[in-house]
């Protein structure tokens, strides 16, 4: 009976194993989920229940990928199709068999470190090709962001182009500079015309 999607976190009962079935090959695992329980009595928390769930992946590349990086006792997260079956087990008993096809699978954190690999970038994703649609649309915002920079070298501050300002020495440089400049025209023209604000006040 298909219960809808389910989340599951537990410890690896054993080594992930492959297995050929009648639709595919798929990656088995077995995973244990223990529940915590509140005692009234001692106040405390305590281990409940163990459930025991049998995960399928089908999805070669997550497979591939929980193959070389799980192993017996590895804490996971699986999130996936949730089945539920009954059966009676070799002594009569009755039980279900608590069934997953996984969507994913993260590794968990709360009691060991995982180390997640720098994603590698590359120029294109391999099979697509360069110059198809997908790298026009893309040579538009590379160009936007190439321009500032190639003005910037052109005006000799590369500097302020990488950093985003430009250094207070240089600032400093060009204030004296119009300075200088400002005052050799006041001396030789004297100072600009002072006006006074009119009725309907400053103009701008």
């Amino acid at each position: 009976m298909n219960m809808g999607s389910k989340t599951v976190t537990g410890n690896l009962a054993n080594d992930p194993l492959w297995r050929d079935t009648a639709n595919g090959r798929l990656l088995a695992l077995r995973l244990l989920e223990t529940q915590r329980v509140f005692n009234r009595e001692s106040r405390n928390w305590e281990d409940g229940e163990t459930t025991r769930f049998d995960v399928a992946i089908t999805d070669e590349r997550m497979a591939k990928n929980v193959m070389a990086s799980a192993g017996k006792g590895d804490r996971l997260t699986v999130t996936g199709s949730y089945d539920v079956q009954s059966y009676v087990g070799s002594e009569g008993e009755a039980g279900l068999n608590h069934r997953i096809f996984a969507n994913d699978v993260a590794a968990s954190m709360k009691f060991t470190e995982v180390q997640v690999p720098e994603r590698q970038k590359s120029a294109a994703a391999p099979g697509v090709d360069p110059w198809g649609p997908q790298a026009t649309q893309e040579q538009p915002q590379q160009a936007a962001q190439e321009q500032p920079q190639q003005v910037a070298q052109a005006n000799g501050v590369q500097g302020a182009a990488e950093s985003g300002h430009v250094s207070p020495a240089r600032r400093s440089d060009e204030a004296k500079q119009f300075g200088s400049r400002m005052t050799e025209r006041f001396s030789q023209q004297g100072p600009p015309p002072v006006h006074s604000p009119s009725a309907g006040g400053p103009s701008y």
